[in-house]
């Protein structure tokens, strides 16, 4: 049986190009393959085990010339069929070498996860009991530290992250020195684990301690590559940026060999440059961070990974049906690759596919429960299925607007069921808003209940409100829409039937207001946004009202923490009845336009905290009472606590004309989303 495993192992090896790790002292020692140098030794000592198989000499030096070829597992193989031949010490010593090959194969990111993954624990398996089995033999021993530090790595492979900082801290404890070449590995255990403090360390110190050192370049790459994301993951993102920026600059596409006249494609260069292609979607930049996707897979038409990259890039810059699409290219590469499955689930998600994203979920979940990614898909999934609360809050101090009296609050909630059979929510509310008008105290309160209806494109939602401002209770209805056309176009629309947004003032006349509205928006990414939007209303006084609004957003400059953009409004609309108790200009046209430069001031994982100043000037012209000017001058904050927690406030001072009077406006927001 071993001739057979020999001669195929000796195939392997004469094709093996120099530079593999050397199994039979540790994972981690660099030297060279074993060659064709080594095959005339293995094959006498083979011989001469098949013609004297019993003795026991002759044994012994076949198991240490297989042994110092590094075929780990034929010696293994051997020492099992000869247990009772040889002494206990060397059968552990064969047994480690063995599961030192197991962890190694484990690592060659050219298996399938599901075959290293057997591997590793595979080689778990032999060290665990090799551990339990030596307990009483000092932790001192070269062959247990080397149990430690290989079996260190085997929990790397298999993604049990907690376990690798778990045996790196007892092994520091005991004042045991831990190798240079384990520090990258324990560095991405803390990056899992999200401390990325403790992973910059490492990264650095193995950067530092491994410089003079011969080592695969693509070792540093990883360790650089880590460093990056602990980096990042800290907030220090002019650091981050300027590594990964270096590194990228220090890789080119070939090298060239000395004796060798072609130059040949260099392993580390597309690693290096798929992190800095994506790079400047953490930094701020998204559209950058696409142009270099786009360029990078053009040159790489069937890298899988690469168009995984793109494709959650694509999605972060508000594109999901262009992510469809290339994940399904994607697909036709690497159909089962588990960073294509999570980000098909995501993009799902974003498409309101729920059915399709569940479906995915759990594969995942099932085959690849160790990924982060994995279990980052988890908690977005475990947030949809959440209730959602929804509450805003405003409070307006004022000169005694004709609009918000002497000082106008409100406050309005909304929770959401969660899913009902995928696509609906059951949904209950309440609000209410009081302002005071000469010194008359004015209310409006109501609840409402309803269903919303999400699936792909569409969104709708409808109930029934019940009111109560002074004349009884007060029953009405609302419905809106909105369907997506495509990734940058959307459309919507909203009916509403006695609409508690009636201006407090019309309603302390037992005037009740009908409204319909249509709009439709155009975002061709994140950054940009242009909305148009008509609202006809009907008065119960027989006024007939429409509103015409046009919202634009557009990126000026952006820095890795701060951007600025140009915003701008223009609104106009027109009354068909004069001389009503609330106010009602026959017609007017306003503009404001401005700029708003928001600041990132931190970000950690899915925390994230953001303020922002906006500065406004335009003008209002109302007909009968001329054209006056406008300003505006706002401040706001808003925090991202997880998955499931948002907040926002601003203060908005504004001066602006009313039936020709400047009036001055202070408006408090707070604005808060809940799932639980």
């Amino acid at each position: 049986m071993l001739r057979p495993l020999l001669w195929f192992v000796l195939g392997a090896l004469i094709t093996q190009s120099v530079g593999a790790q050397s199994i039979g002292v540790s994972i981690a020692d660099q030297q060279e393959s074993p060659g064709q140098s080594d095959i005339p030794a293995l094959l006498r000592a083979q011989n001469n085990y098949e013609q004297k198989p019993a003795d026991n000499n002759t044994l012994l030096t076949y198991i240490a010339t297989l042994r110092a070829a590094r075929l780990s597992s034929v010696a293994y193989a051997l020492a099992q069929q000869h247990r009772d031949s040889i002494s206990a010490d060397l059968l552990r010593e064969l047994t480690v070498d063995y599961a030192a090959e197991l962890t190694r194969l484990s690592l060659a990111p050219a298996r399938s996860e599901t075959e290293r993954y057997r591997l590793a624990d595979r080689a778990l398996e032999i060290y665990d009991a090799l551990l339990e089995a030596n307990n009483e033999i000092s932790v001192t021993k070269t062959t247990n530290h080397r149990i430690y530090f290989d079996r260190i790595q085997a929990l790397h492979a298999r993604k049990r992250m907690g376990e690798v900082v778990q045996s790196y801290e007892q092994l520091r404890a005991q004042n045991i020195v831990i190798p240079a070449y384990l520090l990258n590995e324990i560095g991405d255990a803390y990056l899992y684990l999200e401390q990325p403090e403790k992973a910059a360390t490492l990264y650095q110190t193995s950067l530092i301690t491994n410089a003079a050192a011969p080592r695969d370049r693509s070792d540093v790459i990883k360790e650089k590559i880590g460093r990056y994301y602990a980096l990042q993951e800290q907030g220090r993102w002019t650091e981050a940026y300027e590594l990964i920026e270096t590194t990228y600059a220090e890789e080119p596409p070939w090298r060239r060999l000395p004796g060798v006249s072609q130059p040949l494609p260099n392993d580390s260069y597309l690693e290096v440059a798929r992190t800095w292609a994506v790079a400047p979607l953490f930094h701020n930049d998204p559209r950058l961070a696409l142009e270099r996707l786009e360029t990078l897979t053009e040159s790489a038409p069937r890298d899988a990974g690469l168009k995984i990259e793109l494709a959650n890039t694509q999605r972060a810059y508000g594109l999901p049906r262009a992510a469809q699409i290339t994940l399904k290219q994607a697909e036709a590469l690497a159909p089962l690759n588990p960073d294509l499955l999570t980000a098909q689930a995501q993009t799902a998600l974003s498409l309101q596919e729920w059915e399709q994203a569940q479906e995915l979920v759990a594969f995942t979940q099932k085959h690849y429960p160790e990924l982060k990614t994995t279990q980052h898909l988890q908690e977005d999934w475990a947030t949809h299925e959440k209730w959602e609360l929804l509450i805003g809050a405003q409070k307006t101090f004022s000169s005694d607007s004709p609009v918000s009296g002497s000082g106008e609050h409100a406050l309005e909630t909304t929770l959401y069921s969660p899913p009902i059979a995928s696509n609906w929510r059951a949904l209950v509310g309440a609000g209410q808003t009081n302002a005071t008008f000469n010194d008359e105290p004015l209310r409006n309160r109501w609840v409402k209940g309803g269903a919303q209806w999400r699936a792909g494109n569409t969104t709708i939602e409808a109930g029934l409100i019940s009111q109560r401002y002074g004349y009884g209770q007060k029953t009405g209805a609302y419905g809106n829409f909105e369907q997506k056309l495509s990734d940058t176009w959307t459309m919507g629309g909203a009916l509403a039937w006695r609409t508690p947004a009636t201006p407090l003032r019309a309603l302390a006349d037992n005037i009740s207001t009908n409204s319909a509205q249509a709009w439709i928006r155009w975002t061709p990414n994140t950054y940009r946004e242009w909305t148009f939007s008509v609202t006809p209303s009907r008065f119960s006084d027989g006024n007939r009202r429409v509103e015409l609004r046009i919202y634009g957003k557009e990126p000026v400059k952006q820095w890795s923490t701060v951007r600025l953009d140009g915003e701008i409004e223009v609104s106009a609309s027109s009354n068909t009845k004069e001389n009503t108790p609330y106010y009602n200009p026959k017609a007017d046209f306003g503009v404001l336009a401005g700029v708003r430069l928001t600041h990132l001031l931190e970000q950690r994982y899915e925390s994230r905290l953001e303020h922002y100043v906006q500065l406004l000037g335009g003008s209002y012209s109302q007909k009968h009472f001329g054209t006056g000017p406008m300003a505006a001058i706002g401040y706001g904050i808003s925090w991202r606590a997880n998955h499931n927690l948002e907040i926002s406030s601003s203060i908005l001072g504004i001066r602006r004309p009313y039936d020709g009077k400047q009036e001055k406006e202070l408006r408090l927001a707070l604005n808060i989303s809940l799932r639980f």
